[in-house]
């Protein structure tokens, strides 16, 4: 038999609907975000999989200066894989952009088409989807590569560079400034520029593991090394390579994070909905005795009240659910375009993401809120007939000494709901965190540009080929190797002479194994002055241990710095080695082709950039997410404080207190208690977020950002929320006003 009780529930809706309505499309958007993001992070992760045999992704590549020999062919075949000519020239468009263009792909790291359709023509190409985006280019549109013009016939992602890294090496992809391109053979053969001799190679066994694919990846790059060291520029097996890996790396990575916070909030609300639900009991407190003497039992009463909460959070998951599955997804996905050069995806259905954001939240509520039923319950139906809430002995009352009145009012309101304001300290808590990780990207990344200015060694770092000599005034030589520093990282080993013009403030060691770290290295790898780091030779089990000497701000990679001596010493070059020049001009009698690369402000502020275009998005979404929670969590939580108060505010009002009065009684102890939580949780969310933001980094990141918050910020956190109280305080002062002096009279004993 239904339990009767439950005909009192749409009566309940409709009484208090402000409080559901807030509580629902809060639940609603919060599931809303979540299951957009499970649903098309699974959806795309899925498609990321599938690509590796759908558009046979190469296993690995290696670079050499010239042409592959066949009898070097024939030995890394047999280590069991096929090798593949997948040659590609590097122009520099009108823009000063980087496109490297490769011929149409039809066997291995085939393209896919996303807009338009393949090039046909020798003055017609097809795009990165992504590159296109960031440079405002469309299908139709031209570009002019290669010294000549070409028509955009569409826009495509290669499916061995879904993350735009130009080099394994580098800490970030940039998408700007660099990207991929596809055109006909008889296009390319046009292209005046050198070509990059570049093999990829398949394995003839395809269901490999991890492990296997490694060992295999080592034994290619010892018949290369051991056979023409000289000639190898680069072997990246696919396990390594970031163009492929970055992206499904980072795929499902978020997905700790998301559930996380969604859980959190959760919680939170849970405790909402079951301190918001005690005060309904001691509002009802003698109806429910009565029903109690009548004959219902505990369980009949808890469930009753269980019921609305459960039944709004359903309806919040199943509307959250549908807005995130038509919607969500979209949104989600916009973002990952944003950052990666993806395939074409389908929606999957995903179940997963019904059971986490539907079923584990109405659980959690139902726990919560059945616990705090159940306690309360415990009593008897006297107990609420006497409106007696409490089981143990009342305590005495705090002496507040000779304070004015109306504080002594002020604070007894705040030690009446105890409860009630420490939940508000942690919703104000948790949004101060949300809100500072919403709000801090850009000042980082502004930050980040501004060290690249002060540290940058020089306006123009060359990097060569080959040890050749120039005469121009302003430049010097220096040494420069990479090592590894683990799977993830690499620093850059510089030799610079004695009392370098482009270091002058940079102390080197006399020691051979001595070094100066960078900070950001250091900071990244809790490494301290004295200590002893050990880093690896690339394509090697050689190993090198460096004891840090000292420290230099250098924002521009992982670096360590050691004389041109000792740099000859431990790399075994011959006196007076170099491959670089340091200059602020650019140096006009260096011939291209001697120049592997040149490092300028621009290329060391693509992480920056690249981080702002693909997640500035999301953390925008996140401020306005966190003002939202900020918002809701003070507006149920002040609401409830007045709602429990009612009968003495409508004694207040008999006394001759008018309604503005009144409210400044109520609202500024609230105001007090906010403008406190306010301040010590957005002081003290700065070292808190700078925890989450450097393990988060640590483990994700490759490079480091250092972590910054800039003075202004906390103040803002502030007003943010002192201005969005003010706004709930004028929607309580209504509620204030609304309630009529007789409520006093009538629960009166």
């Amino acid at each position: 038999m239904a339990n009767p009780l439950n005909k009192r529930i749409p009566r309940e809706l409709k009484s208090d609907f402000g409080k559901y309505a807030a509580l629902f499309l809060f639940l609603a958007l919060t599931i809303f975000l979540t299951s957009g993001f499970l649903v098309a992070d699974n959806s795309m992760k899925s498609a990321y999989d599938e690509s590796f045999e759908k558009y046979n992704i190469e296993d690995g590549h290696f670079i050499l200066k010239h042409r592959l020999n066949d009898a070097l062919k024939a030995k890394v075949e047999k280590k069991g894989v096929k090798i593949h000519e997948t040659f590609y020239k590097q122009p520099i468009t009108s823009k000063n952009h980087k496109l490297r263009i490769f011929i149409l792909r039809k066997k291995i790291n085939v393209q896919d088409l996303l807009e338009g359709r393949l090039p046909e023509k020798s003055d017609e190409i097809a795009v990165d989807r992504l590159f296109a985006r960031n440079n405002s280019m469309k299908t139709g549109d031209k570009i002019k590569v290669g010294g000549s013009t070409r028509r955009i016939t569409g826009l495509v992602a290669l499916t061995d560079y879904s993350a735009l890294f130009e080099n394994n090496t580098d800490s970030m992809l940039n998408a700007t400034f660099f990207g991929v391109a596809v055109v006909t053979g008889k296009s390319f053969e046009k292209i005046d520029e050198p070509l990059n001799y570049q093999y990829s190679w398949l394995n003839d066994k395809k269901d490999m593991t991890d492990g296997e694919r490694r060992k295999q990846g080592e034994g290619i790059i010892k018949v290369l090394v051991k056979d023409s060291l000289s000639n190898v520029k680069e072997v990246v097996p696919r396990i390594d390579n970031q163009a492929i890996n970055f992206t499904g790396e980072d795929l499902g990575g978020d997905k700790a994070m998301f559930l996380l916070m969604l859980y959190i909030i959760i919680v939170i609300l849970a405790f909402i909905f079951g301190v918001t639900t005690r005060s309904t009991l001691e509002a009802e407190a003698g109806s429910i005795g009565t029903l109690r003497a009548s004959g219902f039992s505990s369980m009949e009463m808890v469930t009753h009240y269980t019921v609305l909460p459960i039944l709004v959070t359903l309806a919040a998951a199943i509307v959250g659910n549908i807005f995130g599955y038509w919607k969500g997804k979209e949104l989600i996905a916009g973002m990952y375009y944003n950052s990666y050069s993806l395939t074409t995806y389908r929606t999957l259905w995903n179940s997963e993401a019904f059971l986490l954001t539907t079923v584990v939240p109405c659980i959690i509520i139902a726990i919560v809120i059945f616990a705090v039923m159940w306690w309360t319950f415990r009593l008897s139906p006297m107990n609420f007939l006497r409106r007696d809430f409490k089981k143990r002995k009342p305590k005495h009352a705090v002496k507040l000494g000779e304070m004015p009145f109306l504080m002594r009012f002020r604070v007894r309101i705040v030690l009446q709901n105890k409860t009630t304001y420490f939940l508000m300290f942690l919703g104000v808590s948790l949004a101060c965190i949300l809100l500072l990780f919403g709000l801090m990207l850009k000042p980082l990344l502004d930050h980040y540009s501004d060290a690249i200015k002060k540290t940058q060694i020089a306006k123009y770092q060359y990097v060569l080929k080959a040890p050749v000599p120039v005469r121009q005034k302003g430049i010097e030589r220096y040494a420069m190797g990479e090592l590894e520093i683990n799977e993830r990282d690499d620093m850059s080993v510089y030799g610079i002479r004695y009392h370098s013009e482009y270091l002058p403030d940079l102390k080197l060691p006399e020691k051979k194994n001595e070094v100066i770290a960078t900070t950001g290295y250091m900071e990244k790898y809790n490494v301290k002055v004295g200590d002893t780091v050990r880093v690896k030779k690339k394509y090697s089990k050689k190993v090198y241990r460096f004891k840090i000497a000292g420290s230099y701000n250098y924002t521009g990679a992982f670096s360590v710095f050691m004389t041109k001596p000792n740099f000859e010493k431990n790399f075994n070059k011959r006196g007076g080695y170099f491959n670089g020049y340091f200059s602020d001009t650019k140096i006009k009698k260096l011939k291209k082709k001697y120049v592997a690369t040149i490092i300028t402000e621009d290329d060391l502020k693509k992480m920056s950039n690249q981080l702002e275009k693909s997640i500035g998005g999301f953390f925008r979404i996140q401020t306005a997410f966190s003002i939202m929670l900020y918002m809701l969590m003070i507006y149920l939580l002040a609401k409830l404080i007045v709602e429990k108060n009612a009968d003495s505010i409508s004694m207040v009002k008999i006394l001759g207190y008018s309604n503005g009065e009144v409210g400044r009684l109520y609202n500024r102890a609230t105001a007090f208690v906010v403008t406190v939580s306010l301040i010590v949780c957005s002081f003290a969310s700065v070292p808190v977020v700078g925890v989450l933001y450097k393990f988060m980094a640590k483990e994700k990141m490759k490079g480091w950002l250092e972590y910054y918050v800039p003075d202004w910020m906390v103040p803002l956190i502030i007003a943010i929320g002192v201005l969005s109280y003010f706004v709930i305080q004028k929607i309580l002062t209504i509620k204030i006003r609304r309630i009529p002096m007789s409520q006093a009279l009538k629960n009166m004993e």
